[in-house]
């Protein structure tokens, strides 16, 4: 748990460049595509990010913008992590609000460079990678307002990272985004809609009322909010048909781990972690790939199922691994990813 903290130095410092390069000259074959059916994401550009871009000094560039929200999404989540229990209750008020931050500062940015007329891929790039990363974050934000069974929050964690995986691969093959009507602008209102409801009593007590099969009613939130990511992780995989392979792969690996914190509800933590991990550093290759219109690359399986072995050591009849092996593997995980997405951002400078 203590080394996420140390790695947002290394965060900082490797998007640094990128951020410096708002000043350079998007490439002239550059075009954003994007098929966005959202009803709330044009009323957040409309209404808040264009008044807000208006008053924001000149100096702030787009990629600052974008780093800015990622941050605080990233600190919210260092914060998370470090709690012994569950998110305070205190604490669901603030945390809604960071987040609602976040989700506007995510539509300032487009409209600021948009203004500016520094479109480019480095931002496109920044934007995209580090919605994938927060995606993971502000559902464990969610599940520790409420805490449900391990496995459940695993399996929510294997279908964001389907989800992620294949609406990136879905680009790369349509050179276009599409998002849908229930897409992550909805998804994150109403997790911050979800917090604030824990002010009201009524609804407070509802959603630890037992409904069916001994699961809660926000148990199955939780699993409808992980089936309708499924379902349009497929949605993405069928106009997406040289990623299946690769999306066949991410969906093994999310299975292990829901299996693994099934039979081992100790290792959540973990798994949701090298899940989420994993999911952020292949995102960052297929964006890149994308916009380098480079083949499509392969998900990174192996290193996140040896990363998973020792979590699995007590199946084995072996010793549960210790908290100082727990922390290295962590920290050999987010190095990793933080590796592979600065390397996928040189390659587009």
């Amino acid at each position: 748990m203590a080394s996420l903290p140390a790695t947002l130095p290394l965060a900082a410092s490797n998007a640094l460049p990128a951020i410096r390069s708002e000043s350079k000259a998007a490439r002239p074959t550059y075009e954003y595509r994007c098929e966005d059916a959202s009803v709330i994401a044009p009323w957040i550009s409309r209404c808040l990010a264009t008044r807000i871009h208006a008053v924001l000094p000149r100096a702030l560039s787009a990629n600052h913008i974008t780093f800015l929200g990622s941050v605080i999404v990233f600190v919210c989540g260092v914060a998370v992590w470090a709690l012994p229990s569950a998110l305070p209750f205190a604490w669901f008020g603030p945390v809604a609000l960071l987040i609602w931050i976040y989700c506007v500062l995510d539509h300032v940015d487009g409209c600021r460079a948009r203004a500016f007329g520094t479109s480019g891929p480095v931002g496109e790039f920044l934007d995209h990678s580090l919605d994938a990363g927060n995606t993971f974050i502000i559902s464990a934000l969610v599940l520790a307002c409420r805490p449900t069974a391990p496995w459940i929050a695993a399996l929510i964690f294997a279908a964001s990272a389907l989800v992620v995986a294949a609406t990136w691969c879905e680009q790369h093959t349509r050179r276009s985004i599409r998002l849908p009507l229930l897409g992550p602008v909805e998804g994150v209102v109403l997790s911050i809609l979800f917090m604030l409801s824990q002010y009201i009593p009524a609804l407070r007590e509802a959603w630890v009322y037992p409904a069916f099969a001994g699961l809660t009613v926000f148990d199955l939130l939780v699993l409808a909010g992980a089936a309708g990511m499924f379902l349009s992780a497929a949605s993405s995989a069928r106009e997406a048909l040289p990623a299946q392979s690769a999306l066949s792969t991410l969906a093994a690996l999310g299975a292990i781990g829901v299996t693994l914190v099934a039979l081992l509800p100790s290792a959540l933590p973990l798994v949701g972690l090298i899940l989420g991990a994993a999911t952020f550093e292949y995102a960052a290759r297929v964006i890149a790939a994308h916009l380098n219109r480079a083949a499509l690359p392969r998900p990174p399986l192996l290193f996140a199922c040896l990363a998973l072995v020792p979590a699995a050591a007590p199946l084995a009849g072996l010793p549960e691994s210790p908290a100082w092996l727990n922390a290295a593997i962590a920290t050999a995980v987010l190095v990793r990813a933080s590796w592979v997405w600065r390397k996928a951002l040189t390659s587009l400078q």
